[in-house]
């Protein structure tokens, strides 16, 4: 019987994860490789990191925090 983290980490449910973000019209992640490159890619970046993931090797960068000045 499958997890439910190894469902998340089949290929489809991450096809369709990507193409949430893709929707969202945003400018990319926060590692620096834009929508368009990841789309032009995503035949060879989506299996990666299906296998990263259930290999446990995929790590995550650190989201930076801005710090705003008080008023």
């Amino acid at each position: 019987m499958p997890t439910q983290f190894n469902t998340l980490c089949q290929i489809p449910r991450l096809h369709l994860a990507w193409n949430t973000v893709k929707a969202k019209g945003s400018a990319g992640g926060i590692d620096g490789i834009s929508i368009d490159a990841f789309e032009k890619d995503k035949r060879r970046q989506i299996p990666k990191l299906a296998e990263e993931l259930k290999a446990g090797t995929w790590k995550p960068q650190p989201y930076p925090i801005s710090r705003r000045k008080s008023q």
